[in-house]
C-alpha cells in the first residue's frame, strides 16, 4: 500500500472488506452512489470444502477500494459464492 499513489481524502474515501478466513476471497464487485448513500455489493468466494482447510483464526483476505466521498450512509449487500471444484 505504501507504494501506491496518495489518496486525496478531500475528494475520496477508502472502503475495505475483509473475510475472516485466509481461504475465502473478499471482493467489492459493485459500488453505486444513490442520493447521498453508498450501496456496496460484496462477494465472498469460498472453496467448497473450506471447513477442511487448516487456517489461522483471525487472518483473512481483504479488498480495498478508493471511492468518491459521500455524505450519507454505507449500505452493504453481501453475497457468498461457493467455488465449484
Amino acid at each position: 500500500l505504501l507504494l501506491l499513489p496518495e489518496v486525496d481524502f478531500t475528494q475520496s474515501c477508502l472502503v475495505a472488506v475483509w473475510s475472516d478466513n485466509v481461504h475465502v476471497d473478499a471482493r467489492v464487485v459493485q459500488a453505486e452512489i444513490e442520493g447521498q448513500n453508498l450501496w456496496l455489493e460484496v462477494r465472498f468466494l469460498r472453496p467448497r470444502n473450506v471447513e477442511g482447510y487448516a487456517a489461522p483464526r483471525g487472518f483473512g483476505q481483504y479488498h480495498l477500494v478508493e471511492l468518491p466521498r459521500f455524505e450519507g450512509s454505507l449500505q452493504v449487500k453481501e453475497r457468498e459464492v461457493v467455488d465449484e471444484p
